[in-house]
Order: C-alpha cells, then sequence, then structure tokens
C-alpha cells in the first residue's frame, strides 16, 4: 500500500492511496469501504467516483467485478454516500451491458449527436408482489426489503422470449429442480407432461406431441441460448446450474403456479 499527498490548493491537500499492481479485487474492495469508513463522520458530503469498471473487467472475472459492485453499492446507501461508477460500453458486449444496468438508480450515457442521455431506473414504494412473493435474488441478507441482486448472463429479451412460451417455462422449472445435470429425454417428457397434466392452466397434451415439441423446438432453443447441452442421438440433455436464471425462474414460478 502507498500513500501520497498532492500539493495544496485553495481546496486543500489530498491524499492519494494505491494498491500493488498484482493486487485482488478484495485489495480493491478493502482500501475504498476503509476510506468511506473513516470519512463516515465528517460533514461534508462523501461523493465517489469510481474510474473504472472497464478495467476491472479487463482484469478480473465479471461475476467478482458485479459483486463488488454489488457490495459497494450497499455501502454506500449504508453510509449515506453519492457514487457513480465510469464504464466505457464500446469496450463491452450487449450481454454485459446488460448485466451491469440492474446495479445503478440511473444510467448516464453519451452521444455525439445528443450528449448526455440520462435514464433512471424505475423506483416504487410499494413493488407488485412484494407482499407475497421475493423478487428475483431474494431479499438481501443486509435489508430485507430490498432485493437482492443476482448477475443475469442473458439480455431481458433473451429471458423474456425463453419465458414466453409455457411449454418451454415448464421444462425450464423442471430441469433448474433437477438432482443431476444430465437428464434423459424419456425423464423429461413424462415429468412436463405430469406438471402439465395436473395445472388447469396448462393444455395437457399427449406424452408425443410433447416429446416432438422439446425435441425440435424448445431443447434446441434452450441449447441455442447456452443454458443446455442437448445431444439429439443419445437423447440426454446436459443442464448447468444458473443463479441469476434460476432465481428469475423461481420468481415467474410463484407468480405462475402460487
Amino acid at each position: 500500500m502507498t500513500k501520497a499527498k498532492l500539493p495544496t490548493s485553495e481546496a486543500g491537500s489530498i491524499s492519494v492511496r494505491g494498491v500493488p499492481e498484482n493486487a485482488d479485487l478484495y485489495d480493491v474492495g478493502l482500501a475504498v469501504a476503509s476510506q468511506l469508513g473513516a470519512w463516515k463522520h465528517t460533514d461534508e458530503e462523501t461523493v465517489v467516483c469510481f474510474h473504472s469498471v472497464t478495467t476491472l473487467l479487463a482484469t478480473y472475472d465479471t461475476e467478482r467485478v458485479i459483486s463488488l459492485i454489488t457490495s459497494l453499492n450497499a455501502l454506500c446507501e449504508q453510509l449515506d454516500v453519492t457514487a457513480h461508477h465510469h464504464v466505457d460500453p464500446d469496450e463491452h458486449d450487449e450481454e454485459t451491458i446488460t448485466m451491469l444496468r440492474p446495479l445503478y438508480d440511473a444510467v448516464i450515457e453519451y452521444t455525439p449527436d445528443d450528449g448526455w442521455i440520462p435514464t433512471e431506473g424505475e423506483i416504487t414504494t410499494t413493488p407488485t408482489f412484494r407482499s407475497t412473493t421475493p423478487p428475483p435474488g431474494g431479499a438481501a441478507k443486509t435489508d430485507p426489503d430490498r432485493p437482492e441482486t443476482v448477475p443475469m448472463r442473458y439480455s431481458f429479451d433473451t429471458i423474456l422470449e425463453l419465458l414466453s412460451s409455457p411449454r418451454r417455462r415448464t421444462l425450464l422449472y423442471n430441469l433448474k429442480g433437477q438432482p443431476t445435470e444430465e437428464i434423459q429425454l424419456d425423464r423429461l417428457v413424462e415429468e412436463v407432461h405430469d406438471i402439465d397434466r395436473s395445472l388447469p392452466i396448462r393444455d395437457g397434451s399427449p406424452r408425443e406431441q410433447i416429446r416432438t415439441e422439446l425435441h425440435h423446438i424448445h431443447l434446441p432453443k434452450l441449447q441455442e441460448a447456452g443454458i443446455i447441452r442437448y445431444d439429439a442421438e443419445s437423447e440426454t440433455v446436459r443442464y448447468t446450474a444458473n443463479e441469476g436464471l434460476e432465481s428469475c425462474l423461481r420468481y415467474v414460478e410463484t407468480v405462475e403456479l402460487g
């Protein structure tokens, strides 16, 4: 850890605190958190400029960066600190930008034609379903009234498309609850059939129709999205657990099925 002081100006002296070049992300978070804690009882307003998220994403794993941002957001809220983070959208794909947006109350984008364009997140005092259904991700560990942020590796449009089909929703509900990663198609057909038959809101299609739809439509669709791997020759499906997707599925399943 290094410390230095810049020349004194009319605004006073400025302290600079650094971390080693090979610092772990934990060291970065700890340095920021300790400084915020040191300013906790000052009379002046604390403002954080985080420059930049793009640099962190180029150095560290995406999920770890998102975890750091989530933790710092919670700390800033607790200490009444105003913060803004810099991101260069040209350095990231659409999927990464889509994952980052829900972490912030507002996004300000710059375009050469229109200049700075602010977009505020939707804030409600009584969110829909909150009284009966936990929001995606569940309640935050530090504040039960605030939803926990769970990273999503898919765009919002992709999630809506995947959940638009009742049959595919039933399939996804079933896959997230499977005890093993690899499932035989026959077993999936049987379990999807049993679920649909037990629900008045489903059509209760014959097993052969369900098999045809899964084989030709829904399993290829999920494979294209990277959610499963489907071997048509051996008729096996391999599903890998995905915390972000499953938190959304639990929410939708509770709202739809109760």
